[in-house]
């Protein structure tokens, strides 16, 4: 028996095996379509949450090394702050960031962690909370951010994010769009 005659059975299976598994990775694709899933999420959406002792100079400059990153070509950014009262003012600021993929999914993690790991502890996604989202998901995000919160609740913190924003000299929002 020849080795291509020996082997053509085995071959033969594989390619079935091959064939099989891409047929059933066809029919999901197909109902994901169908459900209306977005396949490609071309944006990421980015929580950090510096520690107690960072500065707000600290912060904004961190987050400007990060935006200059140059394969980001698009952001929205905004700082928000967790205080409800004159006493609370700036306690607890962050950022919120949307910006475009660039570049490979692990890139994009291991260089917005490595921008922001002396800001927060960026293993904990509470504090650094990173996100791959599609144009839908975008959509609610900048509204999220821009627009007045759903949340009842979060209603007062954003009437003092705007004395925050003012008395540290900061835009309601910073964009890029190229």
């Amino acid at each position: 028996m020849s080795y291509d005659a020996m082997f053509c059975p085995i071959r033969a299976e594989i390619t079935r095996i091959h064939e099989w598994h891409e047929e059933k990775k066809l029919e999901k694709l197909r109902q994901l379509h169908t459900l209306k899933i977005e396949l490609k999420k071309e944006w990421y959406f980015l929580t950090v949450n510096p520690r107690p002792d960072i500065t707000l100079t600290e912060f904004m400059k961190t987050i400007e090394k990060a935006l200059k990153k140059r394969w980001i070509n698009y952001y929205i950014m905004v700082i928000e702050q967790r205080g409800e009262s004159e006493a609370e003012l700036g306690k607890g600021f962050h950022t919120h960031i949307i910006f475009n993929k660039g570049i490979k999914h692990c890139k994009v993690i291991i260089e917005m962690s490595n921008t922001f790991k002396k800001m927060c502890d960026t293993s904990n996604y509470h504090l650094f909370n990173l996100k791959s989202i599609g144009e839908e998901e975008k959509k609610r995000k900048v509204e999220y951010i821009l627009g007045e919160k759903a949340d009842v609740e979060k209603h007062l913190k954003q009437q003092m994010d705007i004395i925050f924003r003012e008395r540290n000299k900061l835009k309601s929002y910073y964009i890029l769009e190229e």
